[in-house]
């Protein structure tokens, strides 16, 4: 499901990205201004989890010791064993103290199928429950307009249904401009005198629609659909605005059962992750981030904005105390192993991306940059990320009416230079074999031979270990990243992520020991055979793949 929303969701992107050259200065539609990176900071009690049961008994000992509160900001919070623990807790806590107060901000779109939970836990006594990012009402105005079902049309791109896009389409004015722009794009492909090709030929797309963006409708539509797609990514579990857990896991049995349980037999596999936990001294950083996302015009109640066909139910209390009373019972009641943790304090920083994007935003991204230009001749830089997509060619936003700086490129160029110039580097990231999103892989596959040429020595996770989803990274052997940000264009342009960086005068044991559990796991690195197999790949690929290929052509010549 995860893949058909990436998929889906950068295909329609391709659509919110035409308008934006034209348009006025980039402020998003709460007008607020974005979180900077945070001022650094002195975390203590510092520990890194990479065994998903360790980092679930983690926040569940950061609940346990909450006195006054607790925000949760996730991507995805589902209805399962392990989360129900973790919010049968927060509810204990409300029940005993009324001035306990509880903040969960989800995203609206993944959060759609988890409606009957969020209904729940809004009706708790305590509990603030708001998703993130609900469609703006002139882009929900602007579809109508169309003769579309805005409510056929956003569940089911929610929820991946084509059946019911095509529906809620089907007899909207979208479906002449449709043909409209498909007649320009042959005709135009005629012309040059060659045979039409699907992917090359979307990049006339642009000029059509920027002519019909005149019309406010299409404008409401396009930005509002822009808007739309972009998510909050953030996984943070903050207790008395001071001590976090925080990293790539959502909450989920998927992210904190280890793999083959089978209590995740329905699932494909679990998600090996990397999460970190600290302390600031008073609160600061970690609130200012939380509140920046949770003070966002663009989030709505759970009540608000719902979109549903049929209004869901909330969860009935049997059937959440009963997911608790088998969590309690399944779930680990130690750590498996003493935490990898820093001795004394460390010095961090707390750095998000939160809409909207331009160059002054881009602060995760300046901090991973600047770290690694400051790596030295026989020192290493260690990427360990699920989606890791690297490009010279991406103009990743427009920032004033005009294309902005090279972002992502800029980090793209500091791996390389960083290789060439002696620094130790090393990627390890999924195939297209254990990933769940094979969209990224295929497009990140293009410029594999460049990074391997360069130096850079790229691991691939071998298949029955379950898929990676860590977004970490080790600079030489005192700093450290861990986050929700994931190497690739999505991350940057539509995820709104957060990720702590933090070094410690004796953080090497820590590293040390983060390195040798990553590679504990089996890899297979990218040689010159693997390379050759992925360029026969992508000159010929197999019939299953060819219109996965032409889906992704489409996205690259139109962006």
């Amino acid at each position: 499901m995860k893949r058909l929303r990436w998929a889906a969701a950068s295909t329609l992107t391709l659509a919110g990205s035409l308008v934006a050259c034209s348009s006025a200065p980039r402020v998003d539609s709460s007008g607020r201004v974005p979180n900077f990176v945070s001022s650094r900071f002195s975390a203590r009690d510092l520990s890194v989890y990479t065994v998903n049961s360790d980092a679930w008994l983690a926040k569940l000992r950061l609940l346990e010791s909450a006195r006054e509160g607790a925000s949760l900001a996730y991507y995805s919070l589902e209805a399962d064993e392990s989360t129900a623990v973790l919010l049968d807790e927060l509810i204990k806590k409300t029940r005993q103290n009324p001035r306990f107060e509880v903040k969960i901000l989800v995203d609206y779109w993944q959060s759609q199928a988890q409606l009957p939970l969020l209904k729940f836990l809004a009706a708790q006594p305590g509990f603030e429950v708001r998703r993130h990012g609900a469609p703006d009402p002139s882009f929900v105005e602007g579809l109508r307009s169309f003769g579309v079902d805005p409510t056929e049309f956003l569940v089911s791109l929610m929820k991946s249904d084509k059946e019911g896009l095509l529906a809620s389409i089907r007899n909207s004015k979208l479906i002449s401009m449709a043909g409209a722009i498909r007649e320009s794009v042959a005709a135009r492909t005629r012309g040059r005198g060659g045979e039409s090709d699907p992917g090359r030929s979307l990049s006339f797309v642009s000029p059509i629609l920027a002519s019909q963006s005149r019309d406010p409708n299409v404008a409401a539509v396009l930005k509002g659909l822009r808007a739309f797609l972009h998510w909050n990514h953030f996984k943070l579990t903050l207790a008395d605005r001071r001590c976090f857990v925080m990293g790539g896991r959502n909450l989920s049995d998927q992210y904190h059962l280890e793999p083959k349980d089978p209590r995740v037999k329905e699932r494909p596999y679990v998600f090996l992750d990397t999460d970190v936990g600290a302390c600031e001294s008073s609160a600061g950083a970690q609130t200012a981030s939380f509140a920046g996302l949770w003070n966002s015009p663009r989030n709505v109640k759970v009540n608000e904005s719902l979109f549903e066909k049929t209004p869901a139910p909330a969860l009935g209390a049997s059937e959440f105390s009963a997911l608790a009373s088998r969590g309690r019972a399944a779930m680990p009641s130690r750590f498996s192993a003493a935490p990898l943790a820093l001795a004394g304090s460390a010095t961090a920083v707390v750095a998000d991306n939160q809409p909207p994007v331009s160059e002054k935003s881009a602060n995760i991204l300046r901090e991973y940059v600047s770290r690694i230009r400051a790596l030295k001749k026989g020192e290493s830089l260690v990427l360990v990320n699920a989606y890791f997509y690297l490009d010279d060619q991406w103009p990743l936003y427009v920032d004033q009416g005009r294309l902005g700086a090279r972002s992502l490129s800029n980090l793209h160029d500091a791996v390389v230079e960083a290789a060439r110039n002696g620094v130790d580097v090393s990627v390890y990231t999924n195939s297209d074999a254990t990933t769940d999103l094979a969209i990224v892989n295929y497009q990140a596959f293009r410029g594999y031979r460049e990074l391997v040429e360069a130096g850079v020595k790229l691991f691939e996770l071998a298949p029955d270990q379950g898929s990676l989803h860590s977004k970490a990274a080790v600079f030489g052997d005192r700093e450290m990243a861990v986050g929700s940000f994931n190497l690739d264009p999505r991350s940057h342009l539509y995820d709104t992520n957060n990720v702590l960086f933090f070094e410690g005068a004796r953080s090497a044991e820590l590293t040390a020991g983060y390195l040798a559990q990553v590679r504990a796991f089996r890899w297979n690195a990218v040689d010159e055979g693997r390379l050759k197999v992925i360029d026969d790949t992508l000159r010929v690929p197999d019939a299953g793949k060819q219109k996965l290929f032409r889906a992704i052509n489409a996205i690259r010549e139109v962006l």
